[in-house]
């Protein structure tokens, strides 16, 4: 089989022409179920993936900052898809968790992405309370994200962001 070399960066990347066809939008590779998933418009979810939930990352429609990381599975999702209200699923107790329901803030859902192999979601929503998270810092003040950490590239250390 001949092989074709394409040149980036004074590297030479060699491409089998299978490889150079599916780059390309061939499907050669994939079985019918997983070129419908990842290419079709059907809503084709893998809750089988991890057991019957999906990860779904909540994002601040306006900022685009990562507000937290929830778990739903159908339940769930169909619950937030039907009152446009972040729903989750709680694996470790076995029950629906309706994001601010009891303090208020909830979480009004906009838009739901979905990933390439419809194995994660992504909550794209407006907090109608001042925050998301339920801890709170060493002030004593109230988080609007629980992404407030990060890992410092090179070291196994946190900082705050």
């Amino acid at each position: 089989m001949a092989e074709h070399r394409i040149v980036a960066s004074k590297k030479r990347v060699r491409f089998s022409p299978i490889a150079l066809y599916n780059l390309k939008g061939g499907f050669s590779s994939m079985n019918t179920e997983n070129r419908d998933r990842e290419e079709g418009l059907s809503l084709k979810l893998n809750f089988d993936k991890m057991g019957g939930i999906l990860p779904a990352i909540v994002q601040d429609f306006n900022t685009g900052n990562i507000l937290m990381l929830g778990y739903v599975n159908k339940e769930a999702l169909e619950e937030t898809l039907r009152t446009n209200y972040a729903t989750f699923w709680k694996p470790y107790v076995n029950t629906l968790w309706r994001k601010g329901e009891d303090s208020g803030n909830r979480l009004s859902v906009l838009r739901v992405l979905v990933d390439c192999d419809q194995d994660a979601l992504v909550y794209q929503v407006e907090a109608e309370g001042k925050i998301v998270c339920d801890t709170i810092d060493r002030s004593g003040n109230e988080r609007q994200s629980c992404f407030y950490r990060k890992i410092i590239v090179g070291k196994t250390e946190l900082a705050s962001i």
